[in-house]
């Protein structure tokens, strides 16, 4: 255990940081706001043996992957070897079983996205799939009626976000928003029945969040539309899978006025139906909206209900043309994380993060419908919160264009708050080192995404946060 050289000097340091923290809120409206969007999500796959499989990131910064037998409690775990600041690749099955992963890898001025195979324990033909300048983020997979991998992500360059889409064997390459979105997350995209290309996302242009679609059919895209016309409340995190009908399920979470809540809507072939609110809570958030099928007939879906009473991951599964009651399959945390489902045939894998580490669950439908979830298989696992490696005289200043440092929406890093921070910590207790991690109008839901990544790069033992 490490203790500290002496509570006066660990009181020292905690004024400093809140006095800085003030003079910040003090400088926040000078400050001009673009947006850079970075996420991070779980998702699991099935693999031939009935195993569930998931990447993650372990605490010492290694992307490891996850193997959960149903009737094991401890999955297996082998670490893998990515680029430099890689994220836990996206796992998507293609229509001959085969699993391919699509991930980001991350530079001081850019990121780009990689496509490969995973085969047996190993990745095989990986390649860079985006040529685009700037970040390159939020990559999503589907295959073609010839089984031929396409691929939709975000790219901001020049203080704007765009939407690409790419046929990968060709390279040909579409850019598919129009206009410069002030925001652009959670692209989606998949091949319907007819093998038109479906594309979503949601965005910011001049409303509040909205999703937008486009189809790809014949060879040419059809034009850019929005789900909700009318857009004076933010909507955003979609989801969107196709069932054996050819019906395509979308969900997303919208506010209602008071609060975050689930919605879904489904398109029939010719148009949208009514959106559905799936929640109706007071002062709960339902945000994180997941979407899968069983029995590729039955849409099933997860989210994350947050209050003031913990986190809990929540689902709702349609049959017989009615929706369930919610089912919750996890007790209450302080956080919780984005859950991702997989389904195969009945059996269904749950993975989300929260305070305590990943968790991943699997049971089988008939479970679900009965609420007996107490034999299922499921594993926690546990997050090293202290870390006495981290270097007791770094500092990481975190957050957006306030801690970047920017004057008459120019950036002007040395002029922002952080060469102060440095001034007063050196003045107090010697030599330090300060590190600038602001993210130009990055907003809360991005830097949670980027912050584990940050302090597993750097090693520092402070960090101060503004967002």
């Amino acid at each position: 255990m490490v203790y500290w050289k002496t509570r006066k000097e660990k009181m020292r340091k905690i004024r400093i940081l809140i006095f800085l923290f003030f003079v910040l809120l003090s400088m926040r409206e000078t400050m001009s706001n673009p947006l850079v969007s970075q996420q991070e999500i779980i998702t699991p796959a099935f693999i031939d043996l009935g195993d569930l499989i998931y990447f993650y990131k372990n605490a010492q910064g290694k992307i490891c992957l996850n193997t959960l037998n149903f009737e094991e409690s401890e999955p297996a775990t082998k670490s893998f070897s990515f680029g430099i600041n890689a994220n836990p690749p996206l796992i998507k099955e293609d229509r001959k079983g085969k699993i391919w992963l699509a991930w980001e890898e991350w530079e001081e001025e850019r990121s780009q996205i990689f496509l490969g195979e995973l085969k047996g324990k190993e990745i095989v033909s990986s390649q860079i799939v985006s040529k685009k300048e700037g970040f390159n983020l939020s990559p999503d997979l589907c295959f073609d009626g010839n089984n031929y991998p396409w691929m939709i992500w975000i790219n901001y360059t020049d203080s704007c976000y765009r939407v690409f889409v790419q046929e990968v064997r060709s390279g040909r390459t579409w850019l598919i928003n129009s206009g410069n979105l002030s925001s652009a997350s959670s692209p989606k995209i998949l091949f319907d029945h007819n093998n038109d290309l479906w594309t979503f996302w949601n965005g910011k242009d001049d409303g509040e969040e909205e999703i937008f679609w486009r189809v790809f059919s014949q060879n040419s895209w059809s034009a850019l539309r929005k789900l909700n016309l009318d857009n004076r409340s933010p909507n955003i995190h979609p989801d969107v899978i196709l069932d054996q009908k050819g019906f395509i399920w979308l969900v997303w979470s919208g506010y209602d006025g008071q609060d975050y809540e689930i919605y879904c809507a489904f398109w029939d072939g010719k148009n949208w139906s009514e959106k559905i609110k799936m929640t109706n809570n007071f002062h709960e958030n339902d945000i994180f909206p997941s979407i899968s099928l069983v029995g590729e007939t039955i849409p099933l879906l997860a989210w994350t209900q947050c209050s003031d009473r913990g986190d809990r991951i929540c689902l709702k599964y349609r049959e017989s043309e009615a929706w369930s009651e919610i089912i919750k399959i996890s007790s209450p945390h302080s956080q919780i994380a984005v859950p991702r489902m997989v389904v195969e045939g009945e059996r269904i894998g749950a993975v989300w993060q929260s305070e305590h580490g990943i968790q991943a669950r699997c049971f089988f439908f008939n479970q679900l419908r009965g609420k007996n979830l107490s034999s299922s298989s499921s594993f926690q696992g546990t997050q090293i919160i202290y870390n006495p490696s981290l270097a007791e005289n770094k500092y990481i200043g975190f957050g957006d264009s306030i801690t970047y440092g920017y004057i008459n929406h120019e950036p002007f890093p040395e002029k922002g708050y952080l060469p102060c921070l440095s001034i007063l910590l050196n003045q107090s207790f010697g030599e330090t080192e300060v590190i600038n991690e602001g993210w130009p109008g990055e907003l809360t839901e991005q830097g949670l995404s980027r912050i584990e990544s940050v302090i597993s790069k750097h090693g520092a033992r402070y960090l101060l946060l503004m967002e």
